[in-house]
């Protein structure tokens, strides 16, 4: 199980650098995103998502995950909580503002490095701090609830044209390696019995991430075969895609982190 969980933190790390790799610091990456952002359709709704993302909503749900962690006296797991949290969000700044860049490519004004999205971070880590203080039968539940919270999150920055499809997948990884980083502090124990409904969640959360992961592959493939004489229906495609590319990010992440939540304890 730490082999397993550093092997992810590791993949996460390599994914991070292939998406800035691909989608920022290359001339043909930045020319689909643009077509991307270019298409964004605004949704009422996404601002306010956006407006209760701050850093008092981190710091209330850290607090939140630390009372149920001590109130099922699960003591290593609320310090796994923090690490988890505290470590995406630091991680994410870090990298946005003092590793990584935007250079700039073709005749395209310049514009700060957006990757990895800061919205996205926080809302899909402290989904995965609730999900790893969650008592096994509430898990699967609260799997669900932080794929919809955070595609939804993602998804708002997208249509607001703050961000773009690869700084929300690239967040999705950060926080994903984060939670496997802190898996992998765990001590091994033997797992219990799954709880009622894991199965059926992981199967729909598996079956949203495909569907909509084949969805954004198609988007991005017509994006990228138009990208120096793009219409406005390319633009529309892009934008869709990029959408979801979030939900699936959003999936299979969560997918992933329930099941190395499964390997920590006992189930309890």
């Amino acid at each position: 199980m730490r082999v397993r969980a550093l092997a992810i933190a590791a993949a996460c790390g390599v994914a991070v650098w292939g998406l800035w790799r691909t989608f920022v610091a290359s001339w043909p990456g930045q020319q689909v995103e643009r077509i991307a952002l270019d298409g964004a359709v605004r949704w009422p709704v996404g601002e306010h998502v956006l407006d209760v993302v701050s850093v008092g909503f981190v710091a209330g749900a850290i607090v939140l995950a630390v009372v149920l962690a001590a109130l099922r006296r699960r003591w290593a797991i609320a310090g796994q909580a923090v690490l988890l949290v505290a470590g995406a969000n630091l991680t994410t700044r870090i990298l946005k503002q003092g590793v990584l860049d935007r250079p700039r490519l073709g005749d395209d004004p310049p514009y700060a490095n957006t990757l990895p999205s800061g919205h996205t971070t926080a809302a899909a880590s402290v989904c995965a701090a609730l999900l790893l203080v969650a008592p096994a039968r509430a898990r699967p539940a609260v799997a669900v609830v932080g794929v919809f919270w955070t595609a939804l999150t993602g998804g708002s920055t997208l249509a607001g044209q703050w961000h773009r499809p690869s700084d929300v997948v690239a967040a999705l990884m950060v926080v994903l390696g984060w939670a496997a980083l802190a898996g992998a502090l765990h001590p091994q124990e033997e797992p219990g019995p799954a709880p009622r409904g894991t199965r059926t969640a992981v199967w729909a959360l598996v079956t949203v991430g495909v569907t909509t992961g084949a969805a954004a592959a198609g988007a991005l493939g017509i994006v990228w075969s138009v990208r120096d004489d793009p219409t406005s229906a390319a633009e529309l495609i892009g934008h869709v895609g990029g959408m979801c590319a979030a939900v699936a990010a959003s999936a299979f992440g969560f997918v992933a982190m329930f099941l190395l939540r499964r390997g920590l304890d006992d189930g309890s």
